[in-house]
């Protein structure tokens, strides 16, 4: 794992345990893969989704690094996953963290997949997905 994945995972976990519309919902945030049969809703992310980028910035800025982070929610019905995705997107969307012993970090929107069911052991649930570009700035 990178030197800045680590912490900026925990910046944005922290980010959406400490949002009142998030929190009013789920305060169970889980790295992707991690939550071992957990109670609904909840919500996972993958961070970085891919490798980090290099781009030129600005004179001011030099290095931008540039990541991709995806968040799913994770609810029992319809209207309670879209509750959450649309709480999450509120909450992330042009979202400024300061990630630990990097520096701070802007969130934007990339892809939306919208909400979708799926079958999980038996039982239908609700999944959203959401990507967002990270631009992590030194």
């Amino acid at each position: 794992m990178a030197d800045w994945a680590g912490p900026l995972a925990t910046a944005v976990r922290n980010l959406l345990i400490t949002d009142e519309a998030v929190k009013a919902i789920t305060t169970r945030v889980y790295p992707m893969g991690a939550a071992d049969n957990p109670a609904y809703p909840y919500i996972t992310y993958v961070c970085p989704l891919t490798d980090r980028q290099e781009y030129c910035y600005a004179v001011s800025d030099p290095q931008l690094n540039i990541v991709r982070l995806q968040v799913d929610v994770w609810a029992t019905t319809y209207t309670g996953a879209v509750a959450l995705y649309d709480a999450v997107f509120a909450c992330l969307g042009k979202a400024e963290v300061t990630v630990s012993g990097w520096g701070t970090a802007k969130l934007f929107p990339d892809v939306a997949g919208g909400v979708i069911s799926e079958e999980v052991g038996g039982t239908k649930i609700w999944r959203g997905m959401r990507r967002y570009w990270v631009m992590l700035a030194q």
